[in-house]
């Protein structure tokens, strides 16, 4: 990646240097520790396994905990009786050794080393920070196995022909296979190392390149095929389409096996997912994710762009924390246009992969292409795959961003005419031109990608489309809790036909998940185009803007006037989304009464939650909460001691053999429960929830 080979006084000048940011990065990371790989999201608790063997671990496990890392903690927790060594140790070594190994690619390049040191710093120190927010142990191991085997890599490629290459190649696949076993997308990637190998070991012959394949078949190949007879499972991976539906959220869900008999311990809020039915609805949301991009080509690019622009732009949120310090204003500045970088320089490389025949070789076997390439796919991946998390993937990429590969497009062609040298000033000049274009392009839509909230309104009395509908002679109001969940776009007509039917004959529909108007107004928000479909009103209830426009809230749908309604914005802390409440006064049967439709963030949940109980209960006379709270069982304090009161009954799919999965509510003042219902739609995991009520008195 250098152009030059270090020589003795480089390399007493690299280990000074080395030693001396080795000493830094270790003074920030001080408090740093890591969760270890066995917990991963707290689905099920490996250290049950401690007593029963190792092996029946492994042999059981399905989710993507890499199986090197877990059973290294495993070990550590059978001889030492804990996981120290992992968790902060191997942690902390981890991010350094990245770090130190990114150095060793650009040495003794003194340019690259002056910009790599500061950034480096920032980024550790940025790491540093971040560090207490869901720290996972192959977040570090992930990188630091990257940039080793991209070092041995260089090294593969500048050994000259004739050496004795036994041990390089094998070193570098034993590095290959683990990094491949540490995140199940790295397969998605190797082929791009592979073919990048080849051509580096082309002038050693086929038997260098078999050496580097042993290892990558005998550990990570025994693994996948371990996977694959006893799993069904090419990757090593039973959760990728839970992940993937979070950044498709405009898909509909497929229909999914019930889970329910895989219900974790009460005091767990999570199901087993380590299981073969876990398995095959992850299979069945990648389907429909694959099915919709293909049916929706141009959407699916579109969208695509979308959430790499997003991955770019998060900057340091991770987790729902934002948290507060100047070095992180850096951080974000340096990430942004560093991911730019990365993926401007991997095009380059395509491009020139396509059009320089005659140094495909070369540009193939490059260390800095290598880089460059699966660096970008690793964003891109990432990027689609998963959303909420991208400040945590971003620390995948810092060390080989902090390396800054430059293209190598093989040796350029003397320019030895006027005519020549001219026409290479021209295509400089248009570079960089073509640079700024983009640059203020991504800050665009950098820029409209921000969420910023709706803000409080209200307002006057609402008819709905037909005369008010009358009370019928038992006095039955039915109210129903669903989610449109993009219904009205690009959805299977059979899933927006269970809505309707879902719906059909109700008098009160409280609406969440509801995307808002198109960008240039030709079409209506999703809950007005939906109601027209039904016959009822619609009043849509922004509770957060972005792309500039209103882009995402709740909504009422109704037969009966309505009064008045207003709109109000719940708390926000930690979460990136911004929720509020919508709530309305209604006639019925020569009675008025209110309504309140929310649904709440997973990150600010409980403080939600607090203001919405609140809330409930300051309104006077009868009223209705129509609420998605998430996933949460048993209900969190303010509900319980809201669900005591003795005029207060509530309706939710609680978790029964039939329906594993909880989360709406209809919570009622001053009515009577005279009937219940669900119906499954597909468009959530959560079923709708309908209630038959009458006045109390």
């Amino acid at each position: 990646m250098t152009g030059r080979e270090a020589g003795p006084i480089d390399r007493v000048l690299f280990a000074a240097v080395a030693l001396v940011f080795a000493g830094a990065a270790l003074y920030l990371l001080r408090d740093a520790a890591a969760f270890p790989t066995l917990r991963w999201i707290d689905m099920f608790s490996p250290y049950d396994y401690r007593s029963e063997g190792l092996e029946r671990f492994l042999l059981e496990l399905r989710l993507p905990v890499p199986p090197v890392l877990a059973t290294l903690e495993m070990l550590s927790l059978r001889h030492l009786g804990s996981t120290w060594w992992i968790e902060v140790v191997l942690y902390r070594g981890a991010i350094i050794v990245a770090f130190l190994a990114a150095l060793a690619l650009i040495w003794p390049s003194r340019i690259r080393v002056m910009l790599f040191l500061p950034v480096a710093l920032v980024f550790v120190w940025a790491g540093a920070l971040l560090n207490p927010f869901t720290p996972l142990v192959y977040d570090a191991v992930l990188p630091c196995l990257l940039m080793v085997y991209l070092v041995l890599h260089r090294w593969m490629n500048a050994a000259r022909p004739g050496r004795a290459m036994a041990a390089l190649p094998l070193a570098a696949g034993t590095v290959l296979a683990l990094l491949e076993l540490t995140r199940p997308f790295v397969l998605l990637l190797l082929p791009f190392f592979l073919l990048s190998a080849r051509a580096a070991l082309r002038p050693h012959g086929m038997r260098a390149f078999l050496l580097l394949l042993l290892p990558l078949l005998l550990l990570s190949g025994t693994w996948h095929a371990h996977q694959f007879v006893r799993h069904g499972q090419v990757t090593w991976s039973n959760h990728a389409g839970f992940n993937l539906i979070r950044a498709w959220r405009q898909v509909p869900f497929p229909p999914l096996i019930d889970e329910s008999p895989h219900l974790a311990a009460p005091d767990n809020q999570l199901p087993n997912a380590n299981t073969g039915t876990h398995s095959e609805n992850s299979r069945r949301l990648q389907r429909a994710v694959l099915r919709y991009a293909l049916d929706n080509p141009l959407e699916a690019a579109g969208h695509i762009a979308q959430r790499v622009a997003v991955f770019v732009g998060t900057g340091h949120f991770l987790e729902g924390v934002s948290p507060d310090h100047p070095v992180l204003a850096f951080y974000d500045v340096a990430v942004r246009y560093l991911d730019l970088m990365m993926l401007a320089g991997a095009i380059a490389v395509a491009v020139g992969f396509v059009f320089k025949a005659g140094q495909r070789a070369a540009i193939v076997a490059a260390p800095a292409n290598l880089a460059l390439v699966v660096g970008a796919g690793a964003l891109v991946i990432m990027a689609i795959g998963e959303a909420g998390e991208e400040a945590r993937f971003q620390v995948s990429l810092l060390p080989l961003m902090a390396a800054m590969p430059v293209p190598h497009l093989g040796r350029p062609r003397a320019a030895v005419t006027r005519r020549a040298r001219q026409a290479a000033m021209r295509w400089r000049a248009v570079g960089v031109i073509a640079t700024i274009l983009a640059l203020a392009a991504v800050e665009v839509v950098l820029w409209g990608s921000r969420r910023a909230p709706a803000g409080a309104a209200e307002g006057g009395p609402i008819a709905p489309p037909a005369p008010a509908v009358a009370a019928p002679a038992d006095g039955r109001l039915r109210v129903v809790q669903a989610s449109l969940h993009n219904a009205g776009g690009a959805q299977e007509p059979r899933v927006v036909a269970a809505l309707e039917r879902c719906v059909a004959g109700s008098d009160l529909v409280g609406l969440t998940e509801v995307r808002g108007a198109g960008l240039l107004g030709r079409e209506p928000d999703r809950a007005s185009a939906f109601a027209a479909r039904v016959g009822m009103a619609a009043l849509f209830a922004p509770t957060e803007r972005r792309w500039w426009h209103e882009h995402y809230g709740n909504a009422l749908l109704t037969r009966l006037p309505l009064a008045s309604w207003r709109r109000e914005m719940l708390p926000r802390r930690t979460g990136y989304s911004h929720r509020g409440m919508l709530l309305a006064e209604f006639a019925f049967g020569g009675r008025r009464a209110s309504v309140l439709v929310s649904h709440l963030d997973v990150y600010d949940r409980l403080a939600q939650l607090d203001r919405l109980v609140e809330r409930f209960r300051r309104i006077g006379g009868p009223a209705i909460m129509l609420a998605d709270i998430g996933f949460v069982h048993p209900p969190p304090p303010a509900l319980a001691k809201l669900l005591v009161e003795p005029d207060v009954l509530a309706v939710s799919n609680r978790p029964t053999p039939d329906m594993p999965l909880m989360g709406r509510w209809i919570v009622a003042r001053g009515f009577r429960l005279v009937g219940q219902s669900t119906c499954p739609t597909g468009l959530s995991l959560h079923p709708e929830l309908v209630a038959d009520l009458v006045f109390a008195d």
